[in-house]
C-alpha cells in the first residue's frame, strides 16, 4: 500500500479530513507494515498485513471490544481480498514503554491489567479458536517437553544444560500440565516483554501486538510476564507483581491457595518452554542464556516439588 491509501484509511477511521498528516514507518519486514499518523494533535497506528497475519489484526480487534483500554482502540478494520491485505486503524498509545523506565508499579499494574484482559476471553474460548489461534492442552505440554530434551541431548546439553537433570521435569510434564489446567482457560499473549507494554500519560499500561497468542491455562500469562520482569525487579516486586494478578483472579478461582498449585504447575512448564527455545536457537550468546534458564527452570521445579 502506498502513502496515500494508508492516508485515505486514517482518514476513514477518523471521521474527519486529516490537514497535514506526518506519516511515519515504524515496521515493514515482509508480510507487514506498520505505520504511525499525525495530524492536528491526535495519532493513529495503520497496521497491514498479508494472509498469515489475518489472526492478529481479528484478535487484536476482539480483544478492544472486549476489554477496552487495555488494549490499543481499533477504529476500523477491512480486508481486501483481491490483493490479500487486511488492514486495521487503531488509536495511537504513544512512544512510551514499560522497557523505557521499567519499574514496580508499572510491573504491577501491567499484572492487573494482563488479568483483566484474560480474565474478559472466559466466555469467548471457542470464538477465539474460531479465529485461528492454538489450544495448548497436556498433549502439548508434553510434546514440548520432550522436544526440549531432544533438543538438550543432540546439543550434548551444553554448558550449564545436563540432560539428566532434565528427565525428572519432562517426564512430569503430563502432571504439571494438568495442574496448570486447574485455572481457567485464557488468552495467553504469548511474547509479553515490557517492550509490548505501552504507558498511557497516566501511567496505565495497555498490551500490544498480539500476534504470538494462544489459548491455555490462564496463569501461564504470569509467568510469560514474570520472566522477564525479574531483570528489573528487585526485593518484593515480583510478588506484588504477581499478587496484583491474582487479586483480579480472585473472583474466578477463589482464595489464593487455590492459586499455588496451578501457578507453580505453570512456572515450570512456561520456563521449559523457553529453554527449548534457546536450547534450538544456538545463537550467539544463546548457550550462556540456555545455561541461565535451565538454572531457572530447576529452581522453578523445586518449588514445585516442595509444594506437591
Amino acid at each position: 500500500m502506498d502513502d496515500e491509501e494508508i492516508l485515505a484509511c486514517v482518514e476513514a477511521a477518523a471521521g474527519r479530513p486529516l490537514r497535514a498528516p506526518r506519516l511515519t514507518v515504524l515496521g515493514g519486514r515482509q508480510g507487514l507494515l506498520t505505520c504511525r499518523v499525525a495530524d492536528g494533535g491526535q495519532a493513529w497506528v495503520f497496521k497491514a498485513v498479508r494472509e498469515s497475519g489475518r489472526r492478529e489484526l481479528a484478535l487484536t480487534a476482539r480483544l478492544a471490544q472486549l476489554a477496552p483500554g487495555l488494549v490499543p482502540e481499533v477504529l476500523a478494520s477491512e480486508s481486501d481480498l483481491r490483493r490479500g491485505l487486511h488492514w486495521i486503524v487503531m488509536g495511537d498509545v504513544g512512544t512510551r514503554r514499560l522497557a523505557d523506565s521499567p519499574c514496580v508499579e508499572g510491573f504491577v499494574r501491567t499484572g492487573a491489567a494482563l488479568a483483566r484482559v484474560q480474565a474478559a476471553t472466559l466466555a469467548e474460548t471457542e470464538a477465539l479458536r474460531s479465529l485461528g489461534l492454538r489450544v495448548v492442552g497436556a498433549s502439548d505440554w508434553e510434546e514440548i517437553a520432550l522436544t526440549v530434551l531432544a533438543a538438550a541431548e543432540g546439543a550434548g546439553g551444553g554448558p550449564g544444560v545436563e540432560p539428566g537433570a532434565l528427565e525428572p521435569i519432562v517426564w512430569s510434564a503430563t502432571e504439571l500440565a494438568q495442574a496448570a489446567a486447574e485455572a481457567p482457560t485464557a488468552v495467553v499473549h504469548g511474547d509479553l516483554h515490557p517492550g509490548n507494554v505501552a504507558l498511557r500519560e497516566s501511567g496505565e499500561p495497555c498490551l500490544l501486538d498480539w500476534g504470538s497468542a494462544y489459548l491455555a491455562a490462564a496463569f501461564a500469562g504470569l509467568e510469560e510476564l514474570l520472566l522477564p520482569a525479574a531483570r528489573s525487579l528487585r526485593g518484593d516486586g515480583v510478588a506484588r507483581t504477581a499478587a496484583a494478578y491474582l487479586r483480579e483472579w480472585a473472583p474466578y478461582v477463589g482464595r489464593p491457595s487455590r492459586a499455588e498449585r496451578p501457578c507453580l504447575a505453570a512456572r515450570v512448564l512456561v520456563r521449559l518452554q523457553l529453554l527449548g527455545q534457546l536450547l534450538r536457537g544456538r545463537g550467539p550468546g544463546d548457550e550462556f542464556a540456555a545455561a541461565g534458564a535451565f538454572l531457572a527452570l530447576q529452581e522453578a521445579w523445586q518449588a514445585w516439588e516442595r509444594r506437591h
